[in-house]
């Protein structure tokens, strides 16, 4: 979903006039025609992709473990959206960032992957698991959900905590 969106999104940036990378001359309007994108650019956005594959693979299993996880600790289903939209949002995004940089890409792309991701992750993540079929304590429940957002959130944070 998230190397489909990142393509989707600079081929239509391109065809509306908008150069979604470079650093020279920079992204932004003006530095290109609107135009209907030829089959050049969509082989090169697509190899670009593909170095989203393998982070998108890996982030997408810490995503997915968080969803089970919490969702077998009955999490009601409100937080649970809540909670996997900022976990796939934030996620996507820095996965988006760390390939993009590769080509410089603009930081539009990367906040409107980072919407498609949410709705992604309060839409339709949240169908894939089952709960529990015991009941936990509340205070289980609390600390247990509490931890795993903590651990993804570590995780996301980690990048920009480095020295």
């Amino acid at each position: 979903m998230v190397s489909a969106s990142a393509v989707l999104l600079l081929l239509i940036c391109s065809a509306v006039g908008y150069l979604p990378y470079s650093d020279r001359p920079g992204p932004g309007w003006g530095s290109i025609e609107p135009h209907f994108p030829v089959l050049q650019e969509i082989k090169y956005f697509s190899s670009w992709a593909l170095l989203l594959l393998p982070v998108c693979y890996f982030m997408g299993t810490v995503l997915f473990s968080f969803m089970v996880w919490i969702r077998w600790l009955r999490t009601p289903t409100w937080l649970v959206r809540i909670l996997c939209g900022i976990c796939c949002s934030g996620l996507s995004m820095l996965a988006v960032a760390a390939a993009g940089w590769y080509i410089a890409i603009s930081l539009f792309v990367i906040n409107s992957v980072g919407v498609c991701a949410l709705l992604f992750g309060v839409l339709v993540l949240p169908r894939f698991s089952a709960h529990r079929e015991m009941p936990l304590s509340r205070t289980t429940r609390t600390v247990g959900v509490a931890l795993a957002f903590l651990c993804v959130s570590a995780y996301l944070a980690s990048p920009f905590l480095r020295h």
